[in-house]
C-alpha cells in the first residue's frame, strides 16, 4: 500500500511538472502570436489608409501623381511618369508618349516621334475600389500587408517628412507617416520618388489633343 502511495506521488509530481512546462510553452506561443498579430494589424492599418487614399473614388478624384525614376549609374535613363486623374479620366504622360483612358477607350499619342501618330484601343474595364465587395477589399489590403510582413520596420525623415520605412535585403519602401502614401522606393540600382498633388488637375490636363494633327496608326 505504501509503495502504491509513493508511486502515485511520483506520477502526480511528474504530471504537475509536465503541465507547468506545457503551460509555459503555451504562454510563449500565445505571446509570439500576439506580437505577430499586432505587427500584422499595424501594417494592415497603414496599407488600408494608403490604398483608400490613392484608389478610392477615382471617378470624382482630382489627383496628379508623379513617378520620378532615377538610376545613379545610368543618369541618361532617368525618366518621369506623370498621371493626371479627373472626372473619371486618367492620363499618363512620359517624355515618349501620352496615354488617355476615357470610358471604354484608350488613346496612345506619340507627339515626339518624327511623324506624330496615335492609336485607339478598347479598354477592358477593371473593377474600381468601389466595385469590390467588402471581403475583396480586405483581401487586397491583406495581400499588400503580407508583402511587408517580414520587413524590418523603422522610422526616418525624408525631405522633412516623417516616414514609416519597410526595409528588406535590397529595398527600402518609404510611407508618409501622416497620409500613409508610398512616397519612395530605394533599391540597389534605382530610386523611385512618388509625389501626390490633389485638386490641381485642370480640364486642359486631361483634354485630348487635336486628332487632325496626328496620323492614325491602325496596326
Amino acid at each position: 500500500m505504501e509503495n502504491n502511495k509513493e508511486e502515485l506521488k511520483k506520477l502526480e509530481s511528474q504530471y504537475n511538472r509536465y503541465m507547468k512546462i506545457i503551460k509555459f510553452i503555451l504562454l510563449i506561443v500565445a505571446f509570439v502570436l500576439l506580437i505577430l498579430a499586432t505587427r500584422f494589424f499595424y501594417i494592415f492599418s497603414i496599407m488600408s489608409k494608403s490604398i483608400k487614399t490613392e484608389y478610392a473614388d477615382l471617378t470624382n478624384k482630382n489627383m496628379k501623381k508623379t513617378y520620378s525614376y532615377t538610376y545613379p549609374d545610368y543618369p541618361e535613363e532617368n525618366i518621369d511618369c506623370i498621371y493626371y486623374c479627373k472626372d473619371g479620366i486618367t492620363v499618363m504622360e512620359t517624355s515618349f508618349f501620352k496615354n488617355y483612358t476615357i470610358d471604354n477607350k484608350i488613346y496612345n499619342f506619340y507627339p515626339f516621334a518624327e511623324e506624330k501618330t496615335y492609336s485607339v484601343h478598347d479598354n477592358v474595364q477593371s473593377e474600381t475600389w468601389e466595385d469590390l465587395s467588402f471581403f475583396k477589399k480586405i483581401a487586397v489590403i491583406a495581400v499588400k500587408t503580407s508583402s511587408y510582413f517580414t520587413s524590418n520596420i523603422g522610422h526616418e525623415e525624408l525631405n522633412g517628412q516623417k516616414c514609416i520605412v519597410f526595409t528588406e535585403e535590397n529595398e527600402k519602401a518609404y510611407y508618409d507617416a501622416k497620409t500613409c502614401l508610398h512616397i519612395r522606393t530605394l533599391s540597389s540600382n534605382s530610386i523611385t520618388d512618388i509625389k501626390y498633388e490633389f485638386d490641381v488637375v485642370t480640364d486642359e490636363d486631361i483634354k485630348l489633343p487635336d486628332l487632325s494633327e496626328y496620323v492614325l496608326d491602325e496596326d
